[in-house]
């Protein structure tokens, strides 16, 4: 896939499956280079703060080697490097800002539905006056606890879903353009995806099956080794810390696999978002910045 500069056209929008189909090939490509940045991204969460920056920076780096494939103008590690580590700590900020963020929309969510519960409460208390704790098996208790349970799945996962894919190139015009920051990126990922929410969240859902297929066979060792592990470790404390020492380590390695093949899914998506939104101009900063 690429995306022709010269034409006069509008470029053509890809369709859910074309955007992971996509990223899935891209990443298959230079699967060995992204797995590389994403080790070493891993690495780096290891140190506090600087660390965190520098491990956003590498992800980022991944989506912007993947854009300049993308837009036939390929970039070297060391070339996309120098513009991302002149914007390390923009990443921090990013982050900061969106952990703010997620912590205001939880709270939001928490109240919503506790709201839910009340109205829960008041409609027993209407049609099921009756109701005491024993008797839990009240048709009208069931029925609305029920309810009240699927609502809270309900609301939850559909709001972090929508959420998630309002934001889900949030870094990738911090990696790509210029005259953006850590707080301009947020809007700016808010901007291109604006009418493309459900679109997004389909293609979110779809990657997160994939990457379910990708995890399979480290879940799998995971489990064989602590059913190795369990009965040593019931008896001797050593057992259990290799336990948890090997539990730290295949979460990194997941990490490692999973968020490259994100991003480069991002990248394609952004690719994608700005033909959509804009459909010129898809181009990396000038080589002589």
């Amino acid at each position: 896939m690429s995306f022709n500069q010269g034409s006069s056209q509008p470029i053509q929008p890809l369709s859910i499956g074309n955007v992971v189909t996509a990223g899935l090939r891209l990443y298959g490509v230079h699967l060995k280079s992204y797995l590389k940045l994403g080790f070493i991204a891993c690495a780096w969460i290891l140190v506090p703060v600087y660390g965190w920056a520098r491990c956003g920076a590498t992800f980022a780096l991944i989506s912007r080697l993947a854009y300049s494939e993308l837009v036939e103008q390929p970039e070297t590690e060391q070339e996309a490097g120098r513009f991302l580590r002149a914007r390390l700590w923009q990443f921090l900020v990013m982050g900061l800002l969106m952990l703010l963020l997620i912590i205001g929309i939880t709270i939001g969510v928490i109240i919503l539905l506790f709201l839910f519960t009340l109205i829960a409460g008041a409609i027993l208390a209407i049609f099921a006056p009756s109701v005491t704790e024993n008797d839990v098996f009240n048709p009208i208790a069931i029925i609305v606890s029920l309810g009240l349970l699927l609502a809270y799945i309900g609301i939850i996962f559909t709001t972090f879903l929508l959420v998630q894919a309002r934001f889900m190139v949030i870094e990738v015009p911090l990696a790509i353009e210029n005259y953006i920051d850590g707080a301009s990126t947020i809007g700016r990922s808010w901007y291109l995806t604006r009418g493309n929410m459900w679109r997004i969240a389909a293609i979110l859902v779809t990657t997160g099956l994939i990457i379910i297929a990708l995890l399979l066979p480290i879940n799998v060792l995971n489990i064989i080794i602590q059913s190795f592990l369990q009965p040593f470790a019931r008896v001797d404390t050593n057992y259990r810390l290799l336990g948890v020492l090997v539990n730290i380590v295949l979460i990194l390695v997941r990490i490692a696999i999973v968020v490259p093949f994100l991003q480069t899914i991002k990248a394609v998506l952004y690719c994608d978002l700005r033909s959509r939104r804009e459909g010129f101009g898809l181009k990396l900063r000038e080589r002589n910045i």
